[in-house]
């Protein structure tokens, strides 16, 4: 396309969606170079080319994608682009990944409007046939094409394809006689608002205090596609164009909408809204994690309709002065991956915690997140998450009741007492909702009209499922053609009074209904007989309808859906299948479960044990929708929890929910598979385990002290013990799938102990049997007896000892503090339990000199010292010398025998060793260089990121040298490439901030090292102030600031090494150490030295050192004295100086 076009930079104030180009200079010398900078100040542009994936669809971004390349990317120039065949091979492929995408993003949300532009090379005319022909089958609805074409076609090839489209794509397609000039002199026309140069300053608060973090307008659109950010400045120029916006966004806000950030913007907190009580407990709760300069997530519980979007909006807004702050959109198409890309650089640029409000969102994606954020990111963030809470609140929760105290009401009520001037009317309205019911009748939906079957699909989708409906879904309830775009007005009255739109959504197009209560009100109207009294749930009479109109919902959506669905199955999920956590206890360390069903499931009217009308719910769920894999794997778990006889049609939903996911996975690795797969397959392997575990419950209990449903005689224990065992081996293959599918972020806990409570149920059911019998002592009885009917279950209990051990192991480092499940608690107990009382006899038993035997006898001596207050497994209780001695030489023989079985367990078996050498308890001495051997090894093998940060260490330690010896530069050479290397594998380590060794004061060889808090899941230091009693271990540093010193959040010290030539610079927080100025450059500190994968070296306790002079006459001489010297020498005279023999001023 000519650049020389009048007005063609006006095609960047369209918002388009897509933009598929054919010319391959498009970039150089074509429609792109024009546009490019234009459109990337107004929205998130996203190029891409027929060899990469479609890049996201949001509703601020723009995706350009290039169908025969890109000369500036030589790698996609398709050379032979003139061969419309050859070329279509090459492109369809990925050509369908996008109009899948644009599929998925239109389904029930938009109809598609596509505009082509007829090409001045009429050969380039065949290749957008193709695309066309290919999108138009692939849409549903069709989309309205229209073509822009100056007169008719000049070549026979451009004649033939004008004619063919017409024929194809029918009454779809118009074409308007325009060129390019008139085209785009339209646009411009149009849109010339759009067209004032913003003077916007997008500025906000730094550590620097300069509060200007150079955010240019491009960068405010990309961080726009995912985030609203509250600039210092009012970045909205809504009530510049529209002196009404404000008054009507008021009206919305009383009337249930949320309060959009113009109008915060524009009049400030208090206009609006009114203070609730909560707020400063809130705001005090995130200012300590800002002070503390430590990312965390502070939940608001809210009763439903009590205000808490609006409470925490307020609180966003007191923060947006002190803190950058951002409001993350709801069910954005990108990955979570683009949002933490966004709240990095936000970070970086500002070098302060963001304050990320996350309103109504899955709390597993908001738990994903905030773990991402610690295991991969550099950056400090706090979650404000918002969340719905339909149950009594206990324990010492944030939570906003439905009840207001008198200083709220007063506060309320002077904002709304201009607000209630139609409430008599639409009261009257909403009564009206039945007056149509015939009397006698049952209470189906489509008796009722458009308006009520609207209303009442609506209040289903936000009362159970806290979600917004498109508009667009009730385009065929209406009677609207397929390709018809609705909007509001299209909705029968009186809908449009009960509805609003929800702007928290990253689609804009969806409308809910103004308020739960109102939501709950129309469901009792619809469905109940309006005589009961109303209490906070639903009456009985409403419950007793209920199902019918899920049922009639289900089958609605089904008919919109088509076989990609996205959208209505994510609805579907939200208020069929979502369960939500809910307290059990009533202390501080509550006992957190999910219901059993979701909550509109649970309240669906059943009558008798079976709970058949729950059944032909979830039922009509995977007849509606055959191809999705969850519904049937929760349909397969009703079966196994309220059905428990109906196994085999649990089995057989299961099964076919693992077949839908097997065959979408084909040959792709999991590195291939997105989040969403990952997810589902996580959950329905979780599923599949918990379901078999359950039913091996019925013959072991739950528990040391739960009984058996069915008692196992003595007649038949063999035989049911082989059948279990068989279902157990089978539980502990899907927990391992559930493991391996976890996605990044994601809890994996339940995968860990799922498979822990498998293993122990059998191993304590052949521990009662065994009991039972006289003179018998369970376990022990049965691992030595040697009757051949006994071996399978020998070598199950004899692995499951050392797998538990292993297992546990990485449980615990997988897992955070606040992480910690009380189902974790419950497995250390039983098996410590179970085992330690044979611990000895376990040793003597695990004879042999392969790997199994090696890890069963380092796991039975660990038992041995399993008693004590938290019943953990771990080296650091062991009290005997030959037994740390032992397990030592095991883990040696390990290393020597090792075969590939699994290099997750070699790499925690190295990582034990390397704690084991330096037991209190272990005599010899390993000599760096040695244990270097092993970890090269180690490294050469695996080349993890535990193997690779060993090596760092030991090549610093080296090159470190030692008091009276000069490192080696060679090794401190290593380690500085090590330290990069680092960096990029930190992100698949929990808390890569973390210390896990220190530089000790004394020690010889490895033993030099002192370890850190080993299993972060049960206790850990996040403080860069170590508590006092360290100076008794730990060495304390010099070293220098290193310039120019002049960032809060982040420094450098060098370290002084003596002689050595390469300098090391290590880590700090100039802030933490009150030493954030530039006037502290140069200045020498002490400091404690830590490691850890994130930083490489790290400073901690940093404190000037003071100089004082000699005492000694006629000695002039200045002296470093650290915190921990009892004497130094004066580099003056070269005297020992004890302590007290300094001026007084040390004191």
């Amino acid at each position: 396309m000519p650049t020389g076009i009048k007005n063609l930079e006006a095609i960047s104030t369209v918002p388009w969606m897509y933009v598929f180009d054919f010319d391959q200079t498009s970039r150089d010398c074509g429609l792109l170079s024009v546009n490019e900078n234009f459109i990337r100040k107004r929205r998130s542009l996203h190029l891409t080319n027929w060899r990469q994936p479609p890049a996201g669809i949001t509703e601020n971004g723009t995706s350009w994608t290039f169908l025969c390349g890109r000369r500036d990317n030589p790698e996609s120039v398709l050379q032979n682009c003139n061969d419309v065949r050859s070329w279509f091979q090459s492109v369809k492929g990925n050509m369908d990944l996008h109009i899948e995408q644009i599929q998925r993003y239109i389904e029930d949300y938009t109809v598609l409007t596509v505009l082509v532009i007829w090409p001045v090379d009429e050969h380039l005319a065949q290749h957008m046939h193709k695309f066309l022909t290919r999108l138009d089958e692939g849409l549903d609805p069709k989309p309205n094409i229209v073509l822009s074409i100056p007169g008719k076609p000049t070549t026979d090839i451009g004649n033939s394809i004008f004619m063919i489209l017409k024929n194809d794509i029918g009454e779809n397609l118009t074409t308007i006689d325009c060129d390019v000039k008139r085209l785009c002199g339209c646009i411009s026309d149009i849109t010339k608002n759009q067209q004032i140069v913003s003077n916007i300053k997008y500025s906000l608060p730094t550590a620097d205090e300069f509060s200007d973090p150079s955010i240019e307008e491009s960068d405010a659109a990309w961080l726009r596609e995912e985030l609203e950010i509250l600039y210092l400045t009012n970045p909205y120029t809504k009530c510049q164009m529209d002196i009404n916006s404000l008054e009507e966004e008021g009206d919305i806000f009383f009337r249930g909408g949320s309060l959009r950030w113009f109008a915060w913007y524009e009049v400030g907190a208090g206009h609006f809204d009114a203070q609730r009580d909560l707020m400063l407990a809130i705001i005090k709760t995130i200012r300590v994690y800002i002070e503390e300069n430590r990312s965390a997530v502070v939940t608001l519980y809210h009763a439903p309709g009590s205000g808490g979007t609006t409470l925490a909006r307020r609180v966003l807004w007191e923060f947006h002065t002190e803190i950058p702050c951002a409001h993350a959109k709801l069910r954005s198409a990108l990955p979570v991956s683009s949002l933490i890309e966004r709240i990095e650089i936000i970070y970086a640029k500002t070098h302060k915690p963001v304050l990320l409000l996350v309103d109504g969102d899955d709390e597993v994606k908001v738990k994903q997140l905030i773990r991402t954020l610690k295991i991969n990111s550099r950056c400090y963030i706090i979650i404000l998450y918002v969340k719905r809470y339909p149950y009594r609140a206990k324990g010492n929760k944030l939570f906003l009741r439905g009840t207001v105290s008198i200083q709220e009401a007063k506060r309320l009520a002077l904002k709304f007492k201009n607000q209630c001037k139609e409430d008599g009317k639409k009261q009257e309205q909403l009564s009206k909702l039945c007056e149509d019911v015939e009397v006698g009748k049952e209470h189906l939906v489509y008796e009722f009209g458009l308006a009520t079957t609207i209303l009442c699909f609506l209040s289903l989708a936000y009362y159970y499922g806290q979600i917004a409906l498109p508009l667009q879904f009730f385009g065929r309830l209406i009677h609207k053609a397929p390709n018809y775009l609705v909007e509001m007005e299209d909705l029968p009255e009186p809908v449009s009074q009960f509805v609003v739109f929800d702007k928290n959504e990253s689609k804009t197009n969806n409308i809910r209904v103004c308020h739960y209560l109102v939501a709950k009100e129309i469901l009792e109207q619809v469905l109940g007989n309006r005589s009961e009294q109303r209490s906070t749930e639903l009456s009985v009479s409403a419950k007793t309808n209920l199902k019918d109109i899920c049922e009639q919902f289900i089958e609605y959506a089904s008919r919109k859906c088509s076989q990609k669905s996205g959208n209505i199955v994510y609805i579907l999920t939200r208020i069929f299948i979502f369960r939500d956590n809910k307290d059990m206890g009533e202390n501080a360390e509550q006992i957190r479960k999910k219901p059993v069903l979701s909550r509109l499931v649970l309240d669906i009217h059943s009558k008798g044990l079976f709970f058949t009308e729950r059944l032909l719910v979830l039922k009509k769920l995977t007849e509606a929708f055959p191809n999705d894999q969850n519904f049937h794997a929760h349909l397969g778990r009703f079966y196994a929890y309220c059905r428990p006889n109906e196994d085999d049609e649990a089995e057989k939903c299961l099964q076919r929910a693992t077949a839908i996911c097997e065959k979408q996975i084909g040959s792709k690795t999991k590195a291939d598979l997105d989040d969403k797969l990952l997810q589902s397959l996580m959950h329905l392997y979780h599923i599949y385990g918990t379901i078999l575990q359950k039913r091996i419950a019925r013959y072991t209990g739950q528990s040391p002290t739960d009984e058996p449903d069915i008692k196992t005689n003595e007649d038949n224990f063999v035989e049911r013990l082989d059948e279990l065992i068989k279902t157990a081996k089978l539980s502990c293959e899907y927990f391992k799938k559930c493991r391996f599918y976890t996605p990044d972020g994601h809890e994996s806990c339940y995968g860990y102990v799922g498979e822990i409570t498998v293993r122990l149920q059998i191993c304590d059911f052949i521990e009662r049997h065994f009991k039972e019998e006289e003179e018998s002592s369970g376990i022990k009885a049965y691992l030595s007896s040697m009757e051949e009917q006994y071996c399978t279950g020998r070598n199950f209990v004899k692995r499951s000892v050392y797998s538990i051990d292993n297992l546990l192991m990485d449980c615990l480092n997988s897992l955070e503090d606040e992480d910690i499940d009380h189902s974790v608690q419950k497995v250390i107990f039983w098996y410590s339990h179970l085992f330690s009382k044979y611990a000895v006899n376990l040793e003597e038993l695990a004879k042999g000199d392969d790997v199994h035997a090696y890890r069963l006898q380092i796991a039975a001596k660990k038992l041995k010292y399993s008693c004590g207050e938290n019943n953990l497994i771990m080296l650091e209780k062991i009290s005997e010398k030959e037994d740390i001695t032992m397990i030592v030489q095991l883990y040696e023989n390990i290393f020597r025998n090792y075969v590939s079985e699994s290099k997750a367990a070699l790499d925690r078996d190295y990582k034990e060793w390397i704690f084991a050498i330096r037991h209190r308890l272990f005599v010899p001495e390993y000599r760096i260089e040695e244990v270097l051997l092993h970890v090269r090894k180690w490294h050469d093998v695996l080349h993890s990121p535990m193997s690779k940060f060993y090596l760092f260490i030991l090549t610093s330690l080296l090159g470190f040298g030692k008091e009276n010896t000069n490192g080696s530069s060679e090794f401190l050479s290593e380690a500085n490439v090590l330290k990069k290397d680092m960096e990029k594998v930190s992100k698949y380590v929990l808390k890569p901030k973390y210390p896990r060794e220190w530089l000790r004061k004394s020690g010889e060889g490895i033993k030099i090292l002192e370890p850190g808090t080993r299993f972060l899941g049960y206790s850990f230091i996040d403080d860069r102030n170590l508590k006092e009693d360290i100076y008794q271990t730990l060495r304390i540093c010099k070293g220098t600031i290193c310039g120019p010193n002049n960032k809060k959040l982040a420094g450098f010290i060098s370290l002084d090494l003596g002689n050595n030539v390469l300098p090391v610079r290590v880590f700090y927080i100039p802030n933490k150490a009150n030493l954030a100025s530039t006037a502290h450059a140069e200045k020498r500190v002490e400091f404690i030295l830590g490691f850890s994968l994130d930083h490489g070296w790290d400073a901690f306790n940093v404190r000037l050192l003071e100089k004082y002079p000699c005492p000694k006459p006629g000695c002039y001489a200045h002296a470093e004295v650290t915190s921990a010297d009892k004497d130094v020498i004066c580099p003056g005279c070269q005297n020992i100086i004890p302590r007290t023999e300094f001026n007084q001023q040390i004191a």
